[in-house]
Parts: C-alpha cells; sequence; structure tokens
C-alpha cells in the first residue's frame, strides 16, 4: 500500500467547504526525498482529495502575460494588487478553466476563473469581458508566455481550517520550444483563510526541513530558462532551491 493510500479520502464536493478563492497562500520549497517524512507526519490530521479512485493529479497551465511583460514585472518589482493570468487543464477530468489570480495589498490571494472548451493558447473574445471585470489588462494584450506541467495530491484539514497542495514532477517550458524539468523539487502551497499559527502542520513542515518561500511556477519558467529576462531580485531564491533539490538551476 502506498503512502497516499493510507489517507482518509475527501470528495471534491467535500472540498469545495474549503474551497477559499479568497485567501492567504503561504508557499514552501522541499527537497523530494523528505517528502514521504512529510506524508507520514500528515496522515493523522489530513485527508487526501480522491477523483474517481484517484489520489495523483496531473495538471497543465498556459500562462498569459502582456507584451510589457506587466505580469512578470511585477511581481520582480514586489509590486503589491499584481496578477497572473493563465489556462489550467486538469487532465483526469479533462476540465479546463480560464483563470486570473490577484495577489493584494493585504497579502491575499484572490481567484476568478470561468470554465472553458479546450485549453488553447488562443483565448477566445468571449473571454474579454471577464478580463476587463478581473483585471485592469486587454485581452488582446495577453500573449502566451510560459506552460507549466506538474502532478499534484491536495489535502485538506477541518480541524486546523485548511488546505494544502503538493506539486511535483514540474516541467517548465517557453514559447519556442525551450524546456526545462526541475528534478528533485517538491512546491507546498498552504491555503487559509487566515494565518494559523504553529499548528501540527506547521510543526511537521519545518522537521522535514521544508522552507517557506516566495515561488511561482511561472516566475520560474522565465527565470530558468530565458538568461536574459531581469531577474535579481530572483536570485536568492533559485539558489536555494539549488541548494536545498540539487536541481540544475543556472543563477
Amino acid at each position: 500500500m502506498s503512502l497516499l493510500d493510507q489517507f482518509e479520502s475527501i470528495s471534491l464536493n467535500e472540498l469545495d467547504a474549503l474551497s477559499l478563492q479568497n485567501r492567504q497562500d503561504t508557499k514552501y520549497i522541499l527537497h523530494a526525498p523528505r517528502l514521504p517524512d512529510l506524508l507520514i507526519k500528515m496522515q493523522e490530521t489530513h485527508r487526501i482529495l480522491e477523483i474517481n479512485n484517484q489520489r495523483l493529479f496531473t495538471y497543465n497551465n498556459i500562462y498569459f502575460d502582456t507584451s510589457s511583460l506587466r505580469c512578470y514585472i511585477d511581481h520582480h518589482n514586489a509590486r503589491v494588487n499584481r496578477y497572473k493570468v493563465r489556462i489550467r487543464e486538469y487532465a483526469e477530468t479533462g476540465d479546463f478553466f480560464f483563470e486570473i489570480k490577484r495577489k493584494t495589498n493585504k497579502d491575499r490571494t484572490v481567484k476568478q476563473r470561468i470554465h472553458l472548451n479546450s485549453i488553447t493558447g488562443d483565448p477566445t473574445a468571449l473571454t474579454q469581458k471577464f478580463v476587463k471585470e478581473y483585471s485592469p489588462f486587454d485581452l488582446y494584450d495577453l500573449k502566451e508566455r510560459a506552460h507549466t506541467d506538474f502532478q499534484r495530491m491536495t489535502f485538506a484539514s477541518f480541524e486546523q481550517g485548511h488546505r494544502i497542495t503538493i506539486d511535483q514532477n514540474l516541467t517548465l517550458y517557453k514559447p519556442g520550444g525551450q524546456k526545462r524539468v526541475v528534478e528533485g523539487l517538491v512546491i507546498i502551497e498552504l491555503k487559509q483563510g487566515r494565518a494559523s499559527g504553529r499548528s501540527p502542520l506547521w510543526y511537521a513542515l519545518r522537521d522535514v526541513g521544508a522552507k517557506e518561500v516566495s515561488v511561482s511556477k511561472y516566475i520560474l519558467a522565465n527565470n530558468l530558462i530565458d538568461p536574459n529576462i531581469k531577474a535579481n531580485r530572483f536570485k536568492p531564491r533559485n539558489r536555494m532551491i539549488n541548494k536545498i533539490c540539487y536541481a540544475s538551476i543556472h543563477t
């Protein structure tokens, strides 16, 4: 029996009670060989999402940015009220969503999304109203900038009032065919309505050596593939990833 099979399951409908579209996100990175230790520590306090007898899911994302790379530059400059725009495919269920995420000046993440019929690098004009309502962008100034593929496990703890996603096997792509497989990296994201302090999960993450760090897959795709993009602010983070995970990352 695998470690994932030892968790009590939670359905998607049950998980919706902790959807947390307006939330506080805290991210961690972990060296992949320590992941089993973390999962063992979580077994008594967390349930795992299960859909159609599956507990590990594949996500495929297309990220969009403006001609001036405003999403990337705003993140690099630590600007508040910054945005990410993407199409996400849930491979196992065949669902596609056009999503806009906003990081507010109160350090909260607000996500809006609409359902699409397919994943494409050219979102239809039907999303123009959605883009204008939830972002400062014009749909026709948004161009495909990066792809990210990864596998995700999702857990919930109603007692602690949070969800946690654990992503691994990350592959990054840029238009034109450039590709980078980030070996050994696990990205953990804690999603909660409000900060819970030193919860049992906090101690579990500390014990396995997880490091709290601001990390975005879209930013990584740009940093690790494009050597000419502005990245001074991200160099310490990239060095930390290299040290923890032994990935082939150039800083």
